[in-house]
């Protein structure tokens, strides 16, 4: 009597195991290239902990800007009032770009879709951070696909963090003066976090 209670129960189960494309995906395997990534959105901007390049913009903007910024002192950068709008911009330009570099060849179907990325962690370390405490420039969020004619969540993934090695002291002031695309790392930190969603989405491939 126990088993027979229990079999509808086991069956849900099973059926509910075989409908899964993948950890935290619900896309059927021959179903991923049908899409075609219309929009990209960025939520999570107050989780952006340090980004030196843009807080410097910033800082250079007035002398207002300037002041709230160094008395906003060793919180979120994200989470800093009028900041928090030129990292909104600036992270949804750099995302935006990595969608159509890592992306753009591979989805290309009728179906329009909209990827939303939430960050997690998105932590640059300044010059004097690298000397002294973090060398290493870090970056984790979550993507959905959503469809934008029902509003359904297609897939979802939650990568792994992915980190960046930087310089610190005189040697990474050399470092950079030697080669300035290395005081900011933020388009190969989010590529190389972008490339691992690639691998991830396409491996459901037949």
């Amino acid at each position: 009597m126990i088993y027979r209670r229990r079999l509808p129960l086991l069956l849900c189960l099973f059926i509910a195991g075989c409908q899964t494309a993948g950890p935290g995906s619900s896309l059927p395997k021959n179903d991923i290239r049908q899409h075609r990534i219309v929009e990209t959105q960025v939520r999570g901007i107050e989780n952006i902990f340090a980004w030196p390049r843009e807080e410097e913009n910033f800082a250079n903007s007035s002398p207002a800007a300037k002041e709230a910024l160094e008395q906003h002192g060793l919180k979120p950068s994200g989470q800093l009032p009028g900041l928090r709008e030129q990292l909104q911009t600036a992270m949804t330009s750099l995302v935006d770009r990595q969608v159509s570099n890592v992306l753009g060849s591979e989805l290309k179907g009728p179906r329009p879709v909209k990827l939303v990325l939430t960050i997690q962690t998105f932590d640059i370390p300044s010059p004097v951070r690298r000397t002294f405490v973090d060398q290493h420039a870090k970056f984790q969020a979550t993507i959905d696909l959503v469809d934008v004619r029902t509003g359904e969540t297609l897939s979802t993934y939650a990568g792994s963090q992915r980190a960046q090695f930087m310089l610190g002291g005189l040697g990474g002031l050399i470092a950079v003066a030697a080669r300035p695309e290395l005081k900011d790392v933020s388009e190969s930190l989010v590529g190389d976090y972008m490339r691992a969603y690639k691998a991830w989405l396409l491996k459901t491939q037949p």
